[in-house]
């Protein structure tokens, strides 16, 4: 009884308390940055990083597949009495642990990261998916050039993103020579003794005094073109990075 109560309830909350909408159609001519597997394969994803990929695929990913479906079967308690089947519960919990744990393992968040401009074009202008930046409707992206935080007089839709703009800015960038608000850039030193990369609290590559824009411009009528551009200090020199998107009227990316 109280197994059939759990599942309805958990029934009933998947469908009045938790959004999972369909996200924007794919384009099987672009690769995103950030490709993940298929919620029912993120598990085998996960393992994918971290030993050869021959091993993993033919013998780890299909022992564990066997493993999961002869599981149930093996019986080792005296009875069904949950106060016998110790051992077998103790195993199912671990089992279901470690699913959890290699499903995380298979999000972008596990040992997958670009370059730090990149990062930022992800979050804001993605090849595929949301974009904070598209989403503001088209008679609010004004013409001009923008900072990351400018707030915008009487256009709250276009301060919004401008905020995440900065927001990702401040998770991918530091502070090396420059007086901003952000974290101070920690150097990250090769064998040989020179820096090879900068970090802050967030991540382990950012850039350091990078400077970012986002440049609004007429393309034709009814269209925008959109342009971030970043400008970055590096172990090599200094660094200039953009990424372009279009935003036409009736495009109605506001709605994603």
């Amino acid at each position: 009884m109280w197994t059939a109560l759990a599942s309805l309830l958990l029934v009933v909350g998947s469908l009045w308390f938790y959004s999972a909408p369909l996200e924007s159609q794919a384009n099987p001519l672009v690769t995103p940055l950030h490709v993940v597997a298929p919620w029912y394969l993120a598990w085998s994803q996960g393992w994918l990083k971290l030993a050869d990929k021959v091993f993993i695929a033919f013998i780890f990913i299909p022992a564990l597949a066997v493993a999961f479906f002869v599981m149930p079967y093996i019986e080792v308690g005296k009875s069904r009495r949950y106060a016998d089947r110790r051992v077998g519960l103790s195993v199912a919990m671990l089992f279901i642990a470690f699913m959890l744990i290699s499903n995380w393992m298979g999000s972008p968040e596990y040992r997958v990261e670009s370059s730090p401009d990149q990062e930022v074009f992800q979050e804001l202008l993605p090849q595929e998916g949301h974009s904070v930046i598209l989403s503001v409707p088209y008679e609010d992206l004004e013409i001009g050039t923008f900072e990351p935080g400018q707030e915008v007089a009487g256009n709250p839709a276009l301060t919004d993103a401008l905020r995440e703009f900065e927001a990702a800015m401040n998770r991918h960038s530091c502070n090396l020579e420059s007086d901003q608000w952000r974290d101070d850039c920690k150097p990250i030193t090769g064998n040989d003794g020179t820096v090879t990369q900068y970090a802050n609290n967030f991540t382990k590559d950012a850039m350091p005094d990078a400077e970012a824009v986002l440049i609004v411009e007429p393309e034709q009528h009814d269209m925008k073109r959109i342009t971030l551009q970043i400008q970055s200090e590096s172990p090599e020199g200094p660094v200039s990075t953009n990424t372009l998107a279009f935003r036409h009227l009736d495009a109605g990316y506001e709605e994603d």
